[in-house]
Formats: C-alpha cells, structure tokens, sequence
C-alpha cells in the first residue's frame, strides 16, 4: 500500500503542468502548441523570449522533484520509497494526466529530486552536458542524450565508496541509486527520441531547435 502510495504522491506532484501554467497566465500562449512543443522550461523561454519566465518554469520543475522526495521521506523515511516517488515525478512530468498526457522531458524534475540524494550526480550530469556542447554537438538533445546515457552508466562502474561520500543528505542504498538514475533515464531518453528523429530527418545536428 505504501508503494501505491508513494507512485500517487509523486505522479500527482510531477503532473502539475507547472509550465504550461505560468505560459498561458502570463502570455495566454499554450505551451504545447508553439515551438518545439515540449512543455517544460526550455521551451517557454523559447517562445515567449523571457528568461524569467524560463527561470521560474525551470525552478517550478525542479522544484517538483525536491517536493516528491522530501513528502516521501517525511512520512515513511525508507529510501526505497522515495526513489520510487521521484521516478513517478518524472512520469507525472513527461506524461501529465491534467495535459491529455503530454510534458516535458524530465530533467529539472530529476535534478530536484536528485539534489536531495546525490547532488554530486547532478553536477556530474552538468559536466558531461558541457563537455558534450564543447566536443561533440551544439545541439540541446544530442547532449541531453549523451550526458544522461554516460551519468547512468558511470554508477555501475564507481567504487562502492566513492558512492557513499557523495550520497548526502539523504541516505540510499546504492543498489537503490543505480535503480533510480536507470530508470529515469529511460524516461529521459524516451522523451528525446522525437527530437531526435527530427533531427535526423532534417540533417540539421548543429543548431539547436
């Protein structure tokens, strides 16, 4: 019962179209039908070319992880359950039940949560987004691939103790962790894969969309 409760705490939360909301209030836009479609920061900077928008988009979605993650923790405190709150988070943000299941692609949703348990692994990701820009495409989605694929992949190759000095301030057991950043990657990776095929039907891999 716990566990279906802590999937609705977290889904409930994520599927808050935070962005969508702030877009059509402060513009009247809708945010799913401009741009590249996409129902998150990114792109309500894009089409509203206002960077406090995008801001508060980004930090509304962040903010939705760390939401998810602490209610969990409060009230069962059981590290198992709160992955699986964030994970559902994720969902909720990628495939919002209030927006006909449409969303963004996860990320700052997952960073938020992710603050709270390894906030290392968020700098990581940041590290491998950067060295992607610089070395391999200028491209947001080309990137956002490559660092999520080589963060998840870095987890099953570290040491056991290098984990445990950067797992802070929530405690998680690494079997959990690996887990976690695998399967929200997949759903990271799932919402790249129309972009991508974009991408390569156009034959444009420099500019962003």
């Amino acid at each position: 019962m716990n566990f279906l409760i802590c999937i609705f705490i977290g889904y409930l939360i994520g599927a808050i179209p935070a962005s969508y909301l702030i877009v059509k209030l402060s513009t009247g836009k809708i945010l799913f039908q401009e741009g590249s479609g996409n129902v998150g920061a990114m792109n309500s900077y894009e089409i509203t070319q206002n960077r406090y928008i995008g801001i508060v988009c980004g930090l509304a979605d962040l903010l939705k992880g760390i939401i998810s993650v602490l209610l969990v923790f409060y009230f069962f405190s059981n590290d198992l359950l709160y992955s699986v709150a964030l994970f559902a988070a994720v969902l909720g943000h990628n495939f919002s039940v209030f927006i006909k299941f449409r969303g963004g692609r996860g990320l700052a949703t997952a960073a938020g949560g992710m603050l709270l348990i390894n906030p290392v692994w968020v700098l990581l990701w940041l590290l491998l987004f950067y060295f992607s820009k610089k070395k391999i495409s200028d491209n947001v989605h080309i990137n956002n691939i490559i660092a999520t694929l080589f963060s998840v992949a870095i987890a099953y190759f570290i040491p056991l103790y290098f984990y445990k000095i950067t797992n802070m301030p929530l405690l998680m057991n690494f079997s959990s962790f690996k887990l976690l950043i695998t399967s929200i990657g997949i759903l990271i990776i799932i919402k790249h894969i129309k972009p991508i095929r974009d991408l390569l039907a156009s034959g444009n891999f420099s500019d962003n969309p």
